[in-house]
Protein backbone atom coordinates (compact mmCIF):
# COMPACT_ATOMS: atom_id res chain seq x y z
CA UNK A 1 0.00 0.00 0.00
CA UNK A 2 1.20 3.44 -0.20
CA UNK A 3 0.01 6.98 0.22
CA UNK A 4 0.78 10.16 -1.21
CA UNK A 5 1.92 13.20 0.45
CA UNK A 6 2.59 17.08 -0.59
CA UNK A 7 5.81 19.22 -0.14
CA UNK A 8 5.18 23.36 -1.33
CA UNK A 9 8.19 25.10 -2.51
CA UNK A 10 9.07 27.89 -4.07
CA UNK A 11 10.12 27.72 -7.60
CA UNK A 12 13.65 29.68 -6.80
CA UNK A 13 14.62 26.86 -4.46
CA UNK A 14 13.07 24.24 -7.04
CA UNK A 15 14.21 25.77 -10.31
CA UNK A 16 17.53 27.96 -9.61
CA UNK A 17 18.42 28.54 -5.68
CA UNK A 18 18.99 24.54 -4.44
CA UNK A 19 18.16 23.18 -7.71
CA UNK A 20 16.28 20.39 -5.91
CA UNK A 21 14.02 19.30 -8.76
CA UNK A 22 17.02 18.89 -10.85
CA UNK A 23 19.35 17.11 -7.71
CA UNK A 24 16.30 15.36 -6.52
CA UNK A 25 17.31 16.62 -3.40
CA UNK A 26 14.69 17.34 -0.09
CA UNK A 27 16.21 20.55 1.67
CA UNK A 28 16.01 19.75 5.87
CA UNK A 29 15.77 23.04 7.47
CA UNK A 30 17.23 23.93 10.99
CA UNK A 31 14.71 25.14 13.85
CA UNK A 32 16.18 28.46 13.41
CA UNK A 33 14.82 28.86 9.63
CA UNK A 34 10.97 27.08 10.60
CA UNK A 35 8.11 29.06 10.79
CA UNK A 36 7.24 29.07 14.64
CA UNK A 37 9.96 31.07 16.45
CA UNK A 38 9.48 28.88 19.18
CA UNK A 39 10.02 25.80 17.22
CA UNK A 40 12.86 23.92 18.77
CA UNK A 41 12.21 25.87 22.03
CA UNK A 42 12.76 22.97 25.25
CA UNK A 43 11.97 24.11 28.70
CA UNK A 44 15.50 22.18 30.58
CA UNK A 45 15.92 22.50 34.38
CA UNK A 46 19.00 21.51 36.30
CA UNK A 47 18.36 19.72 39.68
CA UNK A 48 21.01 17.15 40.64
CA UNK A 49 23.25 16.37 43.62
CA UNK A 50 26.65 17.29 44.77
CA UNK A 51 28.48 14.91 42.41
CA UNK A 52 26.37 15.99 39.35
CA UNK A 53 26.33 19.50 40.05
CA UNK A 54 30.40 19.46 40.53
CA UNK A 55 31.21 17.42 37.16
CA UNK A 56 28.75 20.56 35.38
CA UNK A 57 31.42 22.74 37.05
CA UNK A 58 34.45 20.43 36.08
CA UNK A 59 32.90 20.40 32.55
CA UNK A 60 32.76 23.65 31.96
CA UNK A 61 35.87 24.72 33.81
CA UNK A 62 37.71 22.22 30.87
CA UNK A 63 35.46 24.31 27.86
CA UNK A 64 36.16 26.96 29.36
CA UNK A 65 40.65 26.19 29.69
CA UNK A 66 40.62 24.68 26.04
CA UNK A 67 39.34 28.02 24.28
CA UNK A 68 41.41 30.14 26.54
CA UNK A 69 44.31 27.86 25.15
CA UNK A 70 42.71 28.28 21.82
CA UNK A 71 42.99 32.24 22.46
CA UNK A 72 46.50 32.23 23.76
CA UNK A 73 47.83 30.20 20.63
CA UNK A 74 45.70 31.72 18.08
CA UNK A 75 45.28 35.37 19.34
CA UNK A 76 42.79 36.78 17.01
CA UNK A 77 44.43 35.74 13.68
CA UNK A 78 42.32 32.36 13.76
CA UNK A 79 38.81 32.67 14.23
CA UNK A 80 37.48 31.16 17.31
CA UNK A 81 33.92 30.33 17.44
CA UNK A 82 31.00 28.67 19.81
CA UNK A 83 31.65 25.09 17.82
CA UNK A 84 35.11 24.98 19.02
CA UNK A 85 33.57 24.41 22.63
CA UNK A 86 34.38 20.67 23.27
CA UNK A 87 31.29 20.11 24.34
CA UNK A 88 31.42 16.44 23.90
CA UNK A 89 35.26 15.84 25.35
CA UNK A 90 36.80 15.45 28.79
CA UNK A 91 40.40 15.81 30.45
CA UNK A 92 41.09 11.72 29.33
CA UNK A 93 41.09 13.08 25.79
CA UNK A 94 43.52 15.74 25.93
CA UNK A 95 46.94 15.14 23.59
CA UNK A 96 49.37 14.52 26.58
CA UNK A 97 50.35 13.99 29.65
CA UNK A 98 51.79 17.37 30.30
CA UNK A 99 48.51 18.92 29.66
CA UNK A 100 46.87 16.29 31.20
CA UNK A 101 49.08 17.31 34.50
CA UNK A 102 48.56 20.85 34.04
CA UNK A 103 44.66 20.48 33.83
CA UNK A 104 44.59 18.34 37.19
CA UNK A 105 46.64 21.58 38.35
CA UNK A 106 44.03 24.26 37.44
CA UNK A 107 41.15 21.90 38.51
CA UNK A 108 42.55 21.20 42.27
CA UNK A 109 43.58 24.70 42.42
CA UNK A 110 39.85 25.69 41.19
CA UNK A 111 37.66 23.16 43.28
CA UNK A 112 40.14 24.29 46.43
CA UNK A 113 38.24 27.87 46.48
CA UNK A 114 35.53 27.82 49.59
CA UNK A 115 33.91 30.05 48.51
CA UNK A 116 32.98 27.70 45.32
CA UNK A 117 32.38 24.85 47.53
CA UNK A 118 30.12 26.71 49.63
CA UNK A 119 27.91 27.05 46.12
CA UNK A 120 27.98 23.86 44.95
CA UNK A 121 27.04 22.79 48.37
CA UNK A 122 24.10 25.29 48.17
CA UNK A 123 23.05 24.89 44.63
CA UNK A 124 22.40 20.67 45.19
CA UNK A 125 20.61 21.56 47.98
CA UNK A 126 18.14 23.61 46.34
CA UNK A 127 14.34 22.21 46.22
CA UNK A 128 13.67 24.32 43.41
CA UNK A 129 14.98 23.18 40.19
CA UNK A 130 17.44 25.84 38.17
CA UNK A 131 16.48 27.12 34.57
CA UNK A 132 18.55 28.27 32.51
CA UNK A 133 18.99 32.27 33.25
CA UNK A 134 19.54 31.53 36.80
CA UNK A 135 22.13 28.97 35.73
CA UNK A 136 23.65 31.65 33.54
CA UNK A 137 23.64 33.84 36.40
CA UNK A 138 26.10 31.46 38.56
CA UNK A 139 28.52 30.50 35.69
CA UNK A 140 28.64 34.15 35.13
CA UNK A 141 29.79 34.13 38.91
CA UNK A 142 32.52 31.76 39.04
CA UNK A 143 33.61 32.68 35.03
CA UNK A 144 36.57 34.85 36.12
CA UNK A 145 37.22 32.69 39.41
CA UNK A 146 38.08 30.23 36.99
CA UNK A 147 39.96 32.34 34.13
CA UNK A 148 42.06 33.50 36.76
CA UNK A 149 42.73 29.70 38.69
CA UNK A 150 43.83 29.13 34.57
CA UNK A 151 46.16 32.31 33.91
CA UNK A 152 47.30 31.15 37.30
CA UNK A 153 48.84 27.66 36.27
CA UNK A 154 49.62 28.64 32.84
CA UNK A 155 52.05 31.78 34.49
CA UNK A 156 53.36 29.53 36.71
CA UNK A 157 54.25 27.03 33.61
CA UNK A 158 55.70 29.32 31.91
CA UNK A 159 53.10 29.60 29.28
CA UNK A 160 51.71 33.20 29.52
CA UNK A 161 53.58 36.17 30.91
CA UNK A 162 53.12 37.58 34.52
CA UNK A 163 50.78 40.72 32.90
CA UNK A 164 48.05 38.30 32.12
CA UNK A 165 47.54 37.76 36.23
CA UNK A 166 44.05 38.33 37.46
CA UNK A 167 43.66 40.18 40.52
CA UNK A 168 42.12 39.25 43.68
CA UNK A 169 38.61 41.12 42.70
CA UNK A 170 37.24 38.38 40.43
CA UNK A 171 36.35 36.88 43.69
CA UNK A 172 33.90 39.64 44.80
CA UNK A 173 30.86 38.46 43.33
CA UNK A 174 31.39 34.94 43.67
CA UNK A 175 31.99 35.80 47.84
CA UNK A 176 28.77 38.42 48.02
CA UNK A 177 26.38 35.83 46.92
CA UNK A 178 27.28 33.31 49.79
CA UNK A 179 28.61 36.07 52.46
CA UNK A 180 24.64 37.07 51.77
CA UNK A 181 23.27 34.21 51.65
CA UNK A 182 21.60 34.75 48.26
CA UNK A 183 20.66 31.04 47.70
CA UNK A 184 19.52 30.27 51.40
CA UNK A 185 17.28 33.69 50.41
CA UNK A 186 15.69 31.91 46.91
CA UNK A 187 15.30 29.10 49.03
CA UNK A 188 12.55 30.80 51.48
CA UNK A 189 10.84 31.96 48.49
CA UNK A 190 9.00 28.46 46.76
CA UNK A 191 7.57 30.71 43.91
CA UNK A 192 9.39 28.72 41.29
CA UNK A 193 7.88 31.65 38.59
CA UNK A 194 8.84 34.35 40.80
CA UNK A 195 12.16 33.09 40.97
CA UNK A 196 12.75 32.59 37.40
CA UNK A 197 11.30 36.37 36.59
CA UNK A 198 13.81 37.59 38.79
CA UNK A 199 16.96 35.96 36.61
CA UNK A 200 15.54 36.78 33.54
CA UNK A 201 14.99 40.53 34.41
CA UNK A 202 18.94 40.15 35.98
CA UNK A 203 19.44 38.71 31.81
CA UNK A 204 17.96 41.78 30.00
CA UNK A 205 19.71 43.75 32.31
CA UNK A 206 22.99 42.76 31.32
CA UNK A 207 22.24 42.28 27.76
CA UNK A 208 21.47 46.07 27.97
CA UNK A 209 24.76 46.79 29.79
CA UNK A 210 26.46 44.81 27.35
CA UNK A 211 24.83 47.10 24.06
CA UNK A 212 25.59 49.85 26.30
CA UNK A 213 29.05 48.61 26.32
CA UNK A 214 28.94 47.95 22.63
CA UNK A 215 28.02 51.09 21.77
CA UNK A 216 30.57 53.20 24.09
CA UNK A 217 32.99 50.89 22.51
CA UNK A 218 34.06 49.27 25.56
CA UNK A 219 33.47 46.01 23.84
CA UNK A 220 36.69 45.83 21.78
CA UNK A 221 34.76 44.78 18.05
CA UNK A 222 38.12 44.16 16.72
CA UNK A 223 38.85 40.63 19.23
CA UNK A 224 36.11 38.55 18.84
CA UNK A 225 38.39 35.63 19.71
CA UNK A 226 39.16 37.53 22.96
CA UNK A 227 35.57 38.71 23.71
CA UNK A 228 34.37 35.10 23.19
CA UNK A 229 36.50 34.11 25.81
CA UNK A 230 36.17 36.82 28.32
CA UNK A 231 32.80 38.51 27.94
CA UNK A 232 30.50 35.99 26.09
CA UNK A 233 31.48 32.28 27.33
CA UNK A 234 29.08 31.71 29.63
CA UNK A 235 26.05 31.79 28.10
CA UNK A 236 27.65 30.39 24.74
CA UNK A 237 28.31 27.66 26.68
CA UNK A 238 24.91 26.59 27.67
CA UNK A 239 24.03 27.53 24.10
CA UNK A 240 26.24 24.65 23.26
CA UNK A 241 25.20 22.38 26.59
CA UNK A 242 21.84 21.60 25.00
CA UNK A 243 23.53 19.27 22.19
CA UNK A 244 24.34 17.23 25.35
CA UNK A 245 21.11 15.75 25.80
CA UNK A 246 19.21 16.83 22.02
CA UNK A 247 21.66 16.29 19.07
CA UNK A 248 21.11 19.35 16.49
CA UNK A 249 18.51 18.33 14.54
CA UNK A 250 16.94 19.57 10.56
CA UNK A 251 13.22 18.48 9.32
CA UNK A 252 11.96 18.51 6.17
CA UNK A 253 7.93 18.99 6.58
CA UNK A 254 5.32 17.50 4.56
CA UNK A 255 1.09 17.63 4.32
CA UNK A 256 -1.19 14.77 3.95
CA UNK A 257 -3.48 17.05 1.79
CA UNK A 258 -2.47 20.34 -0.31
CA UNK A 259 -6.10 22.06 -0.86
CA UNK A 260 -6.13 24.33 1.76
CA UNK A 261 -5.44 27.81 0.04
CA UNK A 262 -4.14 29.51 3.34
CA UNK A 263 -1.46 27.11 3.52
CA UNK A 264 -0.51 27.72 -0.42
CA UNK A 265 -0.62 31.83 0.47
CA UNK A 266 1.56 31.05 3.33
CA UNK A 267 3.94 28.06 2.58
CA UNK A 268 3.72 28.65 -1.51
CA UNK A 269 5.31 31.57 -1.26
CA UNK A 270 1.79 33.44 -2.27
CA UNK A 271 0.59 31.03 -4.33
CA UNK A 272 3.27 31.42 -6.85
CA UNK A 273 5.23 28.12 -5.24
CA UNK A 274 5.17 24.67 -6.53
CA UNK A 275 3.45 21.54 -5.11
CA UNK A 276 5.82 18.43 -5.04
CA UNK A 277 3.95 14.90 -4.18
CA UNK A 278 5.51 12.14 -2.72
CA UNK A 279 4.68 8.40 -2.86
CA UNK A 280 4.96 6.78 0.44
CA UNK A 281 4.85 3.14 1.45
CA UNK A 282 2.50 1.68 4.79
CA UNK A 283 4.04 -0.60 6.81
CA UNK A 284 3.14 -1.35 10.12
CA UNK A 285 0.73 1.59 9.43
CA UNK A 286 3.38 3.89 9.42
CA UNK A 287 4.51 5.81 6.76
CA UNK A 288 7.97 5.96 4.87
CA UNK A 289 9.79 7.38 1.88
CA UNK A 290 12.79 5.77 -0.21
CA UNK A 291 15.45 8.41 0.49
CA UNK A 292 19.10 8.17 -0.74
CA UNK A 293 21.71 9.70 1.69
CA UNK A 294 25.28 9.26 3.69
CA UNK A 295 25.11 5.72 5.83
CA UNK A 296 28.84 5.32 6.21
CA UNK A 297 32.34 7.01 5.36
CA UNK A 298 35.07 5.37 3.70
CA UNK A 299 38.67 5.36 1.84
CA UNK A 300 37.36 7.61 -0.49
CA UNK A 301 34.46 10.00 1.24
CA UNK A 302 30.57 9.66 2.16
CA UNK A 303 29.24 5.77 0.94
CA UNK A 304 25.55 6.41 -0.19
CA UNK A 305 22.54 3.60 -0.18
CA UNK A 306 18.65 3.99 0.02
CA UNK A 307 17.07 4.08 3.38
CA UNK A 308 13.48 4.03 4.41
CA UNK A 309 12.48 7.19 6.88
CA UNK A 310 9.69 7.16 8.41
CA UNK A 311 7.25 10.15 8.32
CA UNK A 312 6.29 11.42 11.50
CA UNK A 313 3.04 13.17 12.55
CA UNK A 314 3.41 16.95 14.13
CA UNK A 315 1.46 16.51 17.88
CA UNK A 316 0.51 20.14 18.60
CA UNK A 317 0.59 20.31 22.88
CA UNK A 318 -0.16 23.48 25.04
CA UNK A 319 3.02 24.71 27.02
CA UNK A 320 6.52 23.01 26.79
CA UNK A 321 7.64 19.76 28.31
CA UNK A 322 10.32 19.96 30.90
CA UNK A 323 13.34 18.62 30.46
CA UNK A 324 15.46 17.51 33.24
CA UNK A 325 19.38 17.59 32.51
CA UNK A 326 20.93 15.35 34.40
CA UNK A 327 18.26 12.67 33.76
CA UNK A 328 18.39 12.92 29.89
CA UNK A 329 21.94 13.25 29.31
CA UNK A 330 22.80 10.24 26.59
CA UNK A 331 25.97 11.65 24.87
CA UNK A 332 28.03 12.72 27.71
CA UNK A 333 29.24 10.85 30.59
CA UNK A 334 29.85 12.17 34.06
CA UNK A 335 32.04 10.50 36.51
CA UNK A 336 32.31 10.56 39.55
Amino acid sequence: MSKIFYRLRSAKNLLEGFNELENQTIYFAHPKQLNDPMEGYRDIFWAGDHIAWKNLFRHYLFCLERLTSSLLIAGEQYEISKNDIPIFGNEEELPTDKYKEQFSKIKESFFSIKSLSNLIDNISSRSNPIRRDELEFYLSSIHFVAMKTIFDVYIEEGLSSERNRMDESCYQHLDRIISKDFLGALEQNKEEKLISEIFAIKRQFQEQIFLLSKYNEKFDKNKPNKNLVVNNFPGVYLDRLNELIFPEWYTACFMSECKNSSVWGHYGENHTGICLMFKSEIKDSKFYLNLNGVSGWGSSGPIFRNRWQELHPIKYLEGFGEIDFFRSMAAYQYRR
